[in-house]
């Protein structure tokens, strides 16, 4: 039986960086979804936030790391979204 996702994104146990991290996505208006203490969803890219380590669905590791570089790619995505008129 799989775990369900913890849906507060912002956990007890988070170092001050990882929530400023988070609240900067939540502030964005990001739907994040926190799947395990290390584990954090955004639509479909999983973010570990400790590392910094990015991967789009399915699998797809990012080169760049950390909050910078996935705002990057929220951002790219999101352009890509509108261009195509969705």
């Amino acid at each position: 039986m799989s775990k369900k996702p913890n849906l507060k994104p912002i956990l007890p146990t988070d170092t001050p960086a990882v929530r400023k991290e988070i609240k900067t996505l939540l502030d964005r208006g990001c739907h994040v979804v926190r799947h395990s203490e290390y584990h954090l969803k955004i639509g479909s890219i999983s973010y570990y936030p400790g590392k910094g380590t990015i991967m789009l669905d399915p699998h797809h590791v990012q080169s760049k790391k950390g909050l910078e570089a996935l705002l990057e790619l929220l951002d790219s995505l999101e352009r890509n979204i509108i261009s195509v008129g969705v």
